[in-house]
């Protein structure tokens, strides 16, 4: 494979999608030049997963990316940890005003969009669905979070799942 000599930390500060391209030579030897595009105007991606599904590692290989801005799992009603705003603060020195999900939401996308940063958001889908003492056994089952939000920014949802089975017994619930 042939790398352009294009380094990520270069570039503006969107999530970066790799692309191959084969030209007519390359189709031939199967070697593809490998860059980075990056897209004009970017939606949030809106994580969605559910526990032990390996969010946890997605999320930290994307937040270890120059200018990007993860909140990870967050939800209206109650976040796994702290909240928006102390997460803005602590993980990535940004003061927001708001610690309403919504209003944090919003303001930290404008943050991100001032300072060329890419905002993505890991749903805490566990919160949703899952009977626990945290949400008093009581689960709405559907995504909050994103039904909230939707309606206010551009959300480009990614959904990754594991076999329910696996996910059960990774928990320790024979």
């Amino acid at each position: 494979m042939v790398f352009r000599e294009t380094r990520h930390d270069k570039l503006p500060c969107h999530l970066l999608f790799l692309v191959v391209i084969f030209n007519e030579k390359q189709k031939k030897n199967r070697t593809p030049n490998i860059e980075y595009r990056i897209p004009a105007i970017m939606p949030i991606p809106y994580l969605i997963n559910y526990a032990r599904s390996g969010g946890t590692l997605l999320s930290k290989c994307l937040a270890s990316l120059p200018d990007v801005v993860l909140l990870s799992e967050v939800h209206p009603d109650k976040c796994a940890i702290g909240n928006i705003k102390q997460q803005a603060k602590e993980w990535y020195g940004i003061d927001l005003s708001s610690a309403d999900y919504l209003t944090a939401v919003l303001e930290l996308n404008e943050i991100c969009k001032q300072q060329n940063k890419s905002l993505i958001i890991r749903d805490w889908s566990f919160y949703d669905f899952t009977p626990s003492p945290v949400n008093k056994q009581q689960v709405s089952q559907k995504f909050t979070g994103l039904e909230l939000l939707k309606e206010e920014v551009d959300l480009i949802p990614i959904a990754f799942v594991r076999d329910s089975i696996d996910v059960w017994i990774s928990r320790w619930k024979p």
